[in-house]
């Protein structure tokens, strides 16, 4: 029979809490480095592009108001990504309680 104390019990619950820790802080570095190095990129290179259109376009058109106001949008969402990623990699976020 393979008995274990409650020493052993208890050591063996803070390995995996802990090891739950370090691969949730793992996974949330990942995803954010996936924001920052994908999707904001993407953003970024969206928003040059309206406002390139939007240059190209008669200054007192709709189509360039249009324009200007997707790379504004655009803007808002590549600074909504950087908060989020902020966030993720924050050493303020809450984390597992330990023992």
């Amino acid at each position: 029979m393979n008995a274990t104390t409650p020493c052993q019990t208890t050591r063996l619950a803070e390995t995996l809490e802990r090891a739950v820790r370090e691969s949730a802080e793992q996974e949330r570095r990942r995803i954010g480095q996936q924001l920052h190095n994908h999707l904001s990129q993407l953003l970024v290179g969206a928003a040059f592009g309206a406002k390139a259109l939007a240059d190209r376009l008669p200054a007192a058109s709709p189509e360039a108001a249009a324009a200007q106001d997707l790379a504004r949008l655009i803007n808002s969402a590549v600074n909504e990504t950087r908060v989020i990623v902020r966030g993720l990699n924050s050493a303020d976020r809450p984390t597992l309680k330990k023992r």
